[in-house]
């Protein structure tokens, strides 16, 4: 079974009860294997990015998507972006990667500390504020993903 986890929030153990090594050499081989940009694999992660949230996407104890949305103040008029998108290809499809997008997104949006525009993994611009909106809204319903 499918299953989306906040990999920012975990106390101690990763998902399934995986470590903290575990998960991270598990994240970083998926990463090199199935990232949806290569490009970004160019990038240095400088000391000035912010990390605002992370998932995984797991299959029983089997890591097969990752993601997270970074935002980069140090570059004029960076946006927040989802980055290092990846997901193995048995598993890759519109609806996997928009369900990895929309829970980075989800964990973003409550507090949106860098601005309610971001770009996707695909560099298209979108605007959350509605998302936003509705986590702030004690009333209003959550949506599942």
């Amino acid at each position: 079974m499918l299953e989306l986890c906040d990999t920012m929030n975990l106390q101690g153990a990763g998902p399934v009860g995986m470590d903290g090594a575990a998960m991270y050499d598990a994240v970083h081989d998926l990463i090199e294997e199935a990232r949806l940009r290569p490009s970004e694999a160019e990038e240095t992660w400088t000391e000035e990015r912010c990390l605002f949230s992370e998932c995984a996407l797991m299959d029983g104890d089997e890591l097969v998507g990752f993601g997270r949305l970074v935002w980069d103040p140090d570059i004029d008029g960076a946006l927040p972006r989802i980055f290092d998108l990846a997901v193995r290809r048995a598993y890759r499809s519109r609806f996997i990667i928009d369900a990895i997008q929309a829970e980075l997104i989800e964990q973003y949006a409550y507090l949106a500390e860098a601005g309610e525009e971001i770009l996707t993994y695909e560099g298209k611009r979108i605007d959350i504020s509605p998302v936003a909106a509705r986590l702030r809204d004690p009333s209003a319903p959550r949506l599942c993903v």
